[in-house]
């Protein structure tokens, strides 16, 4: 069974990149800076760039930054992520608990925490365009780095497993959430009918490179 989720089964989500190492991570004072020479964007194909986060009531921008064909653009994230638009924890991994077919668990530090997941976006006008993340995809694996709010410090962790009559699903969560915006790298590998996905806020950005394109694990 194929499900392309990233972390919020509501929300489709991710992204720019994290690491331990502050030179690594592109996200510094609440800010993306990306160089037009870090990433291929066609010429008039966009003016925009908005930080998206997806709900119920549909899609909203919760910042925005011009795009310029020469400089590449500056994206400053919101010091805090309005009310409207955090989903209780609980309700971000409730697939996991909802389905008998799963084995393992998720363990949460702080069930009371509430969350937003967000990704960079190109826009012309009104007219949403394509993904901007930092990543990796090859012919059966996928990297995109993409952005959580947390209203507190929360960690999420533990593997769980779903398997169905002829696949295997395997999640692998390891989230240290700090209060405010936090990095998340999702990682996926298909195995045949296999697959395995890792969510974690610790790694390195080594290998991966800015991309303009749709995001197929968000």
């Amino acid at each position: 069974m194929k499900k392309f989720f990233y972390l919020l089964p509501v929300l489709a989500l991710v992204f720019s990149a994290c690491s331990d190492d502050d030179d690594e991570n592109p996200l510094k004072d609440n800010k993306v800076t990306v160089k037009a020479s870090e990433i291929s964007i066609p010429a008039g194909e966009i003016d925009a760039v908005k930080l998206i986060t997806y709900s119920y009531s549909g899609t909203h921008a919760l910042a925005t930054a011009k795009w310029d064909a020469q400089e590449g653009f500056t994206l400053q994230f919101p010091e805090t992520v309005s009310s409207s638009y955090l989903i209780d924890i609980e309700d971000a991994y409730d697939y996991f608990d909802d389905d008998d077919d799963i084995q393992g668990s998720i363990n949460i530090s702080d069930k009371n925490a509430k969350i937003c997941s967000a990704i960079m976006v190109g826009f012309d006008g009104d007219d949403e365009k394509n993904d901007i993340f930092l990543g990796k995809i090859t012919s059966n694996e996928i990297y995109g780095v993409g952005y959580i709010y947390s209203d507190r410090d929360v960690k999420v962790t533990g593997t769980v497993i779903e398997k169905g009559s002829t696949w295997t699903d395997t999640y692998k969560f390891d989230l240290h959430l700090k209060k405010g915006w936090n990095n998340v790298l999702e990682y996926n590998k298909e195995d045949g009918n296999d697959d395995t996905w890792e969510y974690r806020t610790s790694f390195s950005t080594s290998g991966l490179s800015w991309i303009y394109g749709y995001m197929e694990i968000r």
